[in-house]
């Protein structure tokens, strides 16, 4: 060690430890300045949380981007001897502070780089445990988006202070009371607070001066005239809508100077990129953060600039309503953080299942939120550390009654993400958690039934389980299962159904890149389009192929090709609502208007030697095989889906890869037909389990099994292959 470094080294603070034994918590005084660019001071104190008296303080929540502390970003505090010392800090704390720092008075703070020592695993175990009352009972939590870069920050806030305030919903506020129970769904989706009709402006963060713009008109009719008058009505405030967007893109052309013939995706990744898009809106810490704040104070902050949530929230809403994000870019970042915060102030009260079914009367059925269904939705967040895919959870989990393991940094992340995927299971008391397995990337030494949350693949979430659960039953619906003594096996109640013969290539995973679009039919780049098209017919063509080996032959299916064409139609849409028409039809003409895309799609697979002999013919090619197969493929694909402008092919074709993408195609011993997530290989088995609506794909692993992932099997999704006695059944483990 240098002398340099030891130096360094004493002038540095120490933190002293916590009692913790009791809901203690340190918080900061940062200390005045009026220059901006003075140094930052503060006092580090020890608080106690009590329940009758919880201290004063505002809640910072911002992202630490990575970022590390460093000599360069400090803050001076005193120690317990009084003596001043340096505390490291990242630059983003150094600039949220600075920009927070008030004037002429102290402000009390909680940080986490600050008020957590980051530097013991123990601290940090205690501290996490605590986040969650941290933020529920700071008296305001400040979100600090970061600088205001591009200077657009004002204007922009200022616009989306406008939009909050637009009543889109004027000409409706006094509908019946028949019409009421839909309002009140729509503000439980969406984040509309009725009575949000106040604009609280912050002439400088902790100085609060509330200018009331709303304007709650009534143009006097009596009720009946009202319900008497809807098509007026419905004229009146399209009209509004339409000259409150107008209003709103003229404005916005002035923020970013966007052309006026511009579609609607410039305008919503405009306003993306300005403030939705900013990273804060993508880890996963500030999730947590947000949820469990009170929305009426918290306050998003962006250089000198500042708005309300709620106001944030109520904007996102208002630029969807009146169609400037049809890709809903803005809609969706807001949506999760709205919906979890509305099932936890809910989740508080006593009477919980009465007031969900009074707030949402068209929704009894619609689940609330399990633990697997808000990790699945938390899964594409970001965060530095992987164990904080989990433990970024705790606070907002333990709010709604889900017991997740205390935070312990000190283990490795297999053994936290087998800790939680066990008490998700053991909470849930199901095993949908075992639809999240699948994912490009995988530690080493995680359980195949575990998923691995650090990867943020996007995988099914709570809609769609609730949606698999509803359309399929493939065995009886009560979950049985038990864990070995070492937590690290799943073991099951199944039936074995048959083993897998031939699989075809998988559809791999196309992204979709952010961004303003050009108009077109799919609303996406020609480049984009293409790529993944091509991606999706490389793959299908092996399948249709498969099929097509099997069209005379018995089967489960039948013996006709009709049979076999409409059993692959069934499995390519995963017999999803578009084609439930079709249940006990015998032929494709008498579905021929529902069936037209999938027809021309499956002759484009088959057809293609037609074409290269339509190529030769026209004298583009002088002989089979000239163009390669790459290029045959791509130009096949081209004249099918594009150049002919065949809609309905190409809305089927784009319908394969939203079902498909990601999954495999296979075909067993006895010739059922399926797609699975991720990569089985011949000789895997299909195999039904008690409790879970789909089939899964196995692989076996010296006398035990290894999850491929859950399968959609045509023939056995409705209990077909499910047995009438349990004496059927085998217990297997899934290790």
């Amino acid at each position: 060690m240098t002398f340099q470094s030891t130096e360094l080294d004493r002038s540095l603070y120490r933190y002293s430890p916590l009692d913790r034994e009791a809901k203690t918590i340190r918080v900061m005084r940062l200390h005045p300045a009026e220059d901006f660019n003075a140094k930052l001071c503060c006092n580090i104190l020890k608080v106690l949380f009590k329940s009758d008296d919880f201290p004063e303080y505002e809640a910072i929540s911002y992202v630490w981007d990575g970022q590390s502390p460093n000599e360069d970003h400090y803050i001076t505090c005193e120690d317990d001897n009084t003596n001043t010392k340096k505390l490291l800090i990242t630059r983003n704390s150094a600039i949220a502070l600075r920009h927070l720092r008030k004037k002429n008075n102290d402000r009390i703070l909680w940080m986490d780089s600050i008020c957590i020592d980051q530097s013991s695993i123990q601290d940090r175990n205690h501290q996490v445990q605590l986040m969650g009352d941290i933020y529920t009972h700071a008296q305001r939590v400040l979100i600090w988006l970061g600088e205001d870069e591009s200077l657009k920050a004002g204007p922009t806030f200022s616009l989306l202070k406008d939009l909050a305030l637009l009543d889109v919903d004027s000409e409706t506020d006094d509908k019946s009371a028949a019409d009421s129970d839909d309002d009140m769904e729509d503000n439980m989706d969406t984040g509309e607070d009725e009575d949000d009709d106040g604009d609280d402006d912050m002439d400088e963060v902790g100085d609060t001066d509330t200018d009331d713009d709303g304007d709650d008109s009534d143009d006097g009719d009596t009720q009946d005239d009202r319900n008497n008058g809807w098509d007026e009505i419905n004229a009146e405030k399209t009209a509004a809508d339409k000259s409150g967007r107008k209003e709103l893109e003229s404005e916005m052309r002035g923020i970013w100077n966007i052309p006026r013939d511009s579609d609607e995706d410039a305008y919503a990744w405009h306003l993306y990129s300005e403030v939705y898009g900013r990273p804060w809106f993508k880890r996963m810490w500030t999730l947590q953060e947000i949820a469990l704040s009170d929305p009426d104070t918290a306050l998003v902050i962006c250089g000198q600039h500042e708005i309300l949530w709620k106001h944030l929230q109520t904007a996102s809403q208002n630029f969807k309503k009146i169609g400037l994000d049809g890709r809903n870019l803005v809609h969706d970042t807001m949506q999760l953080c709205f919906e979890l915060h509305v099932y936890i102030r809910y989740s508080r009260h006593d009477r919980y299942d009465l007031l969900r079914a009074l707030v949402h009367p068209k929704k009894r059925n619609k689940p609330v939120p399990q633990a697997s269904g808000i990790f699945a939705d938390c899964r594409s967040r970001d965060c530095t550390d992987p164990k904080d895919k989990a433990f970024a959870l705790y606070g907002l989990c333990s709010e709604m009654k889900i017991q997740l393991p205390y935070p312990a940094y000190e283990k490795s992340t297999a053994e936290i993400f087998t800790d939680v995927a066990r008490a998700i299971i053991a909470h849930d008391d199901d095993l949908s958690i075992l639809f999240l397995v699948n994912s490009p990337r995988r530690i080493r030494d995680l359980p195949s039934w575990v998923p691995d949350w650090s990867d943020s693949w996007k995988a099914e979430g709570l809609s769609l389980r609730h949606r698999i659960s509803i359309l399929y039953q493939a065995s009886s619906s009560k979950a049985l299962y038990s864990f070995s003594q070492d937590s690290k096996s799943l073991i099951l109640l199944a039936k074995i159904v048959d083993s897998v013969s031939r699989v075809g290539k998988p559809i791999p995973v196309v992204e979709e890149k952010p961004g303003p679009q050009p108009q077109g039919i799919f609303n996406r780049t020609c480049s984009d389009w293409f790529s993944r098209s091509h991606a999706v017919w490389g793959a299908v063509q092996s399948w249709a192929q498969f099929v097509s080996d099997s069209e005379e032959c018995d089967g489960p299916y039948g013996s006709r090709s009709n049979d076999w064409m409409i059993a692959f139609l069934r499995t390519m849409m995963a017999d999803s609502d578009a084609v439930k028409k079709l249940h006990g039809k015998d032929s494709l003409e008498e579905n021929f208007e529902e069936l037209q895309g999938f027809v021309s799609w499956y002759k484009s697979l088959n057809g293609r030697n037609d074409f290269e002999q339509v190529l030769i013919e026209k004298g583009l090619i002088s002989a089979p095989g000239e163009l390669g197969e790459e290029a045959l493929a791509q130009l096949h694909m081209g004249c099918s889906l594009w150049l002919d402008e065949d809609k309905p092919l190409m809305e089927f074709h784009d319908s394969v890869w939203a079902f498909h993408r990601g999954k495999s195609f296979f075909m067993t011993n006895e010739g059922w037909m399926g797609t699975v997530e991720g990569l089985p290989a011949e000789g895997d088995v299909v195999a039904l389990i008690s409790g879970l609506p789909m089939p899964v794909v196995l692989s076996r692993d010296a006398g035990n099994y290894r999850l491929i992932g859950h399968a959609y099997v045509h023939g056995l999704m409705n209990g077909l292959g499910w047995p009438k006695s349990l004496d059927e059944l085998e217990l297997i483990t899934i290790v």
